[in-house]
């Protein structure tokens, strides 16, 4: 059995996530401030969904830091799930989000209640621009690195939000030329696409904490093994996805007058070859005798 642990990968995602959580907050703190003086609605909405994004980020921070336990008598295959729940987590959040950025623009252009925005107030979305774009570039450095769902789910909302931040930068300014409709068309256009990705990310959660698996890696997977001149059928292959280790029961058949010593070995190999070939984190292989 073979066990492919990366606590460096889990340290490296959850300082993205914090730095994701302090971002915000800062983000937050100045858009509500800067509504209050500027009587921006515009600005309390982006600041307001600022906060959301400090509750999707301490999501995936907690996620993360629980998913670094090592594996105990109850849970067999470590805590890597957790990241997944705070993936989920976060794509709850955005359709939330989603929702209400639909219904919000969608009121604005029945009753054209529209707003004029002074242009001094465009100062601070563009300097949150400026910032926002810097940190999602910092955490998708990292997350090539570590390959995180929850960092994924992360730079999601991040895009999201620079989406959201450039149109209240674009209603700023198309104001200053009376064009008030434009704003709420765009947060519209952005609400859907919100949606859409928060139902991205809800699929690819769901499908790993139900233990969904690709078929295909299950086909390639036994042409693989059936290669092997010892092994005379592969009946049953089993797998699992925690984040990003996978996990297999392996069922061969072979010659029923095969040793046991020498089944042992065909088992070691394909324990070794799995974790080599295609990256697998754990095997376990069972050896049945071939009757056909």
């Amino acid at each position: 059995m073979f066990q492919n642990n990366t606590p460096n990968n889990h340290t490296t995602a959850t300082r993205g996530s914090f730095v994701g959580i302090i971002v915000y907050l800062i983000l937050a703190v100045s858009k509500l401030i800067a509504a209050v003086i500027f009587n921006s609605t515009a600005l309390m909405a982006d600041g307001l969904n600022n906060f959301s994004d400090i509750i999707a980020s301490l999501a995936v921070f907690i996620g993360l830091k629980i998913s670094q336990q090592p594996i105990d008598e109850d849970h067999y295959f470590g805590h890597d799930k957790y990241e997944s729940i705070s993936s989920f987590m976060v794509s709850l959040i955005m359709i939330l989000l989603g929702g209400q950025i639909i219904i919000s623009s969608c009121q604005k252009l029945i009753q054209q209640d529209f707003q004029y925005v002074p242009i001094q107030a465009v100062w601070i979305p563009a300097l949150s621009l400026i910032l926002l774009y810097t940190a999602y570039r910092y955490i998708h450095y990292l997350n090539q690195k570590t390959q995180s769902i929850g960092l994924r789910a992360t730079l999601t909302d991040m895009r999201n939000d620079l989406l959201i931040t450039a149109t209240t930068i674009i209603g700023i300014i198309a104001s200053q030329v009376n064009i008030l409709w434009l704003d709420a068309l765009i947060s519209l256009l952005v609400g859907i696409l919100i949606i859409k990705s928060a139902f991205d990310i809800f699929l690819e959660s769901t499908h790993t904490l139900t233990d969904g698996f690709d078929p295909d890696a299950v086909k390639q997977y036994r042409a693989f093994i059936k290669q092997l001149p010892e092994v005379k059928d592969v009946p049953k292959i089993r797998g699992r996805i925690s984040v990003n280790k996978v996990y297999l029961d392996v069922t061969i058949e072979v010659d029923p007058q095969m040793s046991v010593k020498d089944s042992h070995q065909i088992t070691q190999q394909i324990e070794l070859l799995m974790q080599y070939k295609f990256s697998v984190s754990d095997v376990d292989v069972h050896v049945e005798p071939y009757h056909r």
